[in-house]
């Protein structure tokens, strides 16, 4: 058994190895000599990426260290000291493409600076073979055309630094070169937008005349960067395709299918000189902004995210965006921004190849029956997320929010739908057990308890009755679910996730039957539970 990598075909042992982690191989590589000498042969393609943690990474570890080498070439740096990780995987002779350095293990601010230079002839040693480096929320400070000088191969760049423990930002970021003459080909750029404009980013953008991808955004303070010189961005970077304003970490607005964490790895025609893609975050002082860069790219634009922070509890409307239409638009997502119904109405069915919706609504919007016909004439949406927002904290849904309508969804493809702060009924519930594509659907009542017991037992039961691809579930705040629902939901065949919050009469016994029933497609069920007191565990 021991010898069995060099007994079997290379391509088999291959793909034996293909289906253990790293930390697994690790482990096989302790069990004899034979294996510690024989595995790290067999390792290139499990090697090609890895993860440096405080707990993945030691001196003494050989078997780890054994499997690294030339084939090596994502690497990310988490909280570890990078100078002696990036020393020793040059001694390995790895050849870094993409490396990734989160945060650092240096407190002191003044000692992070003077060790500006090292961090610098450190990643140097890659230089030849790194094209993506990305620097987030480290203490140290590093102008972003000094990188650029010094790793002219780059064409992937971020430089989002931690500034609290800086006193004064504005010493930070002033470019240290003053000489205009030189250009870069990066494609990627992402910066922080608490530093000064002209001379932080446009010094930068400027040697950047083929930038296709811009991210501002900012980690360690709030994200302040004001919209006024878009046409400044526009200009200096002619061939751009996506842009990010004042993103986040902590956006109002996370679950977008394509959010801008992704946008490292978008590929675009080489052709294509206008925005296709445009997140803003910001104030409503500063939607005429926004608006202006929407219309220039109307009938380009695929990816648009509109979120509004500071907005009062009687914002004017707006109605600019309404007369704009976005025929190639596939994923938006909009919070906060107020418009009377015929507004929404004009605009939604201006964009008639959406395949991905989120609404964050204030109440008086649009009624629920409005948008749930504008969904239906949507043919290509997959994915819809409903949110409302209301003039005062716990206030309670009327009834004239009552979704009425929702059967004529049955048309629909939807795949994904997800109800936050709509008037759920019992009839509503049996309404959505007809959409015939549904995968997944989230369900909250936290604005008001209307589904009785008896609805959701008719819920499940016609859930039960026709064959469905129903394979998550998210229960928030069902004051009436418990341990019967449980093992009538364990029946459907498709169902392998459920997600209960607040839901205070199942117990640990009924969410153990329903695991326990598995499901038809052979993979096991899944529960996450949070904040159900009769339950302790977090995951069945």
């Amino acid at each position: 058994m021991n010898r069995f990598p060099t007994l079997l075909p290379p391509d088999i042992v291959l793909q034996i190895y293909s289906y253990i982690n790293q930390s697994d191989y690790v482990h096989c590589m302790q069990t004899c000599r034979h294996w510690y000498s024989e595995m790290p042969l067999y390792a290139t393609d499990l090697w090609k990426e890895i993860t440096i943690s405080p707990t993945a990474w030691s001196k003494t570890n050989k078997c780890l260290i054994r499997c690294l080498g030339q084939h090596t070439k994502h690497v990310y740096i988490d909280e570890v000291d990078m100078f002696s990780v990036l020393n020793r995987l040059k001694d390995l002779n790895c050849e870094i493409t993409s490396l990734e350095i989160i945060k650092g293990d240096v407190e002191d601010v003044t000692q992070c600076i003077e060790d500006n230079g090292r961090f610098l002839s450190t990643i140097g040693q890659f230089n030849n073979s790194l094209r993506k480096l990305s620097i987030i929320d480290h203490l140290s400070y590093l102008p972003a055309t000094t990188v650029l000088r010094n790793f002219p191969n780059l064409t992937h760049l971020t430089l989002v630094f931690n500034y609290q423990l800086h006193s004064d930002i504005s010493k930070l970021d002033k470019s240290d070169d003053i000489d205009s003459s030189w250009s870069h080909q990066l494609v990627y750029l992402h910066l922080d937008a608490c530093l000064n404009f002209d001379h932080g980013i446009v010094s930068v953008l400027r040697r950047c005349p083929m930038l296709r991808i811009l991210r501002l955004s900012t980690i360690g303070i709030d994200p302040v960067f004001p919209p006024d010189n878009f046409d400044m961005i526009m200009q200096s970077c002619a061939h751009l395709t996506h842009l990010s304003w004042n993103d986040s970490r902590d956006s109002c607005i996370q679950d977008s299918k394509l959010t801008p964490d992704d946008w490292s790895n978008v590929s675009f025609a080489k052709d294509v000189d206008s925005l296709r893609a445009f997140h803003f975050i910001g104030s409503l002082n500063h939607i005429d902004h926004a608006i202006t860069i929407i219309k220039r790219s109307q009938y380009e634009m695929e990816y648009l995210v509109l979120g509004f922070w500071g907005t009062t509890m009687a914002p004017r409307p707006h109605t600019r965006i309404s007369h704009i239409r976005l025929p190639r638009l596939k994923t938006l997502e909009i919070g906060s921004l107020k418009m009377v119904s015929d507004d929404w109405v004009s605009f939604l069915t201006g964009c008639e190849n959406l395949e991905s919706l989120d609404l964050y609504l204030f109440k008086e919007d649009l009624l629920m029956d409005t948008l749930c016909e504008i969904a239906s004439t949507l043919k290509h949406l997959r994915y819809l997320k409903l949110n409302r927002r209301f003039e005062r904290w716990y206030s309670r849904l009327q009834e004239e929010d009552m979704w009425t309508n929702a059967s004529i969804l049955s048309s629909s493809q939807l795949e994904i739908l997800d109800l936050h702060g709509v008037f759920l009924t019992d009839a509503l519930l049996l309404d959505l057990c007809d959409i015939p594509c549904l995968k997944e659907l989230t369900l909250s009542q936290v604005w008001n308890d209307n589904i009785s017991l008896e609805g959701l037992l008719s819920f499940t039961d016609k859930l039960n009755t026709k064959e469905r691809c129903l394979a998550t579930l998210k229960l928030l705040y069902f004051p009436a679910l418990n341990d019967t629902i449980l093992e009538r939901l364990s029946h459907i065949e498709s169902l392998t996730l459920l997600v209960v919050k607040w839901c205070f009469k199942i117990t640990e016994s009924g969410l153990e039957l329903f695991v326990a029933n598995s499901s038809n497609n052979g993979r096991k069920r899944r529960v996450h539970v949070q904040e159900c007191k009769l339950v302790r565990q977090t995951r069945f």
